[in-house]
């Protein structure tokens, strides 16, 4: 499994102040554009989130004429989770990256919050979030840099324009794989597998449709408080059934009963 980061003292930071948050998840998706962006609709993408949605026993989702960017920016630093399906460009008329909202665009330069974010992982769906101006000694600036300057630690991005009904399927797959408690390199490297194994006849195998979204930042477990659930339940039950069985074998002696005498014949 592979991750990227933007430099060694990153992945010392502490993100400790980060973890008391449970694993909410907040999904947006527009799915639709004002006509003069000139985006085209995203079909697909509210439906993606609900069965995201699955996983997490907290998630909330702002999708059609929801999805705003003031939505957005309120609401995302008290999430765990944040998943973006949109559209995104890596350069705009003033050379910054956007993203497109429902009623409005954001830059990154205009990526700012009011309050500490409790994110720990931000999930960009999008065409080119992991692009941006290069400068020299710096590296490039990106939306998921963005993220990681506030505070965040990790997130999934694109390198390139983005097929949606692929990425939606490979999103799907990485949370199913995040909720069974494995790393997010790793859960990223089995969705593309699982990907690439179901379209093995299709032209969808091919590295365009799936090698495009890396993982950047620091790699962690969310497993979600679903999943926790029933692994909790799944435990009780086999101490449970051990704790009956130790019980029945070392406590309860079996008793035997003495035959009866056999009946004196009359005389």
């Amino acid at each position: 499994a592979t991750s990227y980061t933007y430099s060694a003292k990153y992945l010392t930071n502490n993100y400790t102040g980060n973890s008391t948050a449970t694993n909410k998840i907040l999904g947006i998706a527009p799915v639709q554009y004002k006509v003069e962006d000139s985006l085209a609709t995203l079909s697909g993408s509210d439906i993606s989130l609900k069965n995201i949605n699955v996983f997490f026993s907290n998630a909330t989702n702002y999708v059609m004429e929801k999805a705003t960017r003031n939505n957005f920016l309120q609401s995302f630093p008290s999430y765990n989770i944040l998943q973006l399906y949109t559209h995104a460009a890596d350069s705009s008329a003033n050379n910054d990256p956007v993203i497109y909202f429902a009623d409005s665009a954001l830059y990154l330069s205009d990526l700012v919050t009011d309050r500490k974010p409790v994110t720990q992982l931000v999930v960009l769906s999008a065409c080119e979030t992991a692009n941006g101006k290069l400068y020299q000694g710096e590296g490039i600036f990106s939306f998921n840099r963005g993220f990681a300057a506030l505070g965040i630690p990790a997130a999934v991005s694109n390198l390139w324009p983005v097929d949606n009904i692929s990425t939606y399927a490979i999103t799907e797959l990485f949370y199913k794989y995040l909720s069974q408690g494995l790393p997010t390199d790793v859960a990223l490297q089995k969705a593309k597998l699982a990907f690439i194994s179901a379209n093995e006849f299709t032209e969808k195998k091919m590295p365009y449709y799936w090698a495009g979204t890396i993982l950047t930042g620091k790699v962690d477990t969310f497993a979600s408080s679903t999943g926790k659930l029933w692994k909790a339940v799944t435990a009780s039950i086999v101490t449970l059934l051990l704790i009956a069985f130790i019980i029945r074998k070392y406590f309860f002696k079996p008793v035997h009963k003495q035959p009866l005498p056999a009946p004196k014949p009359d005389p």
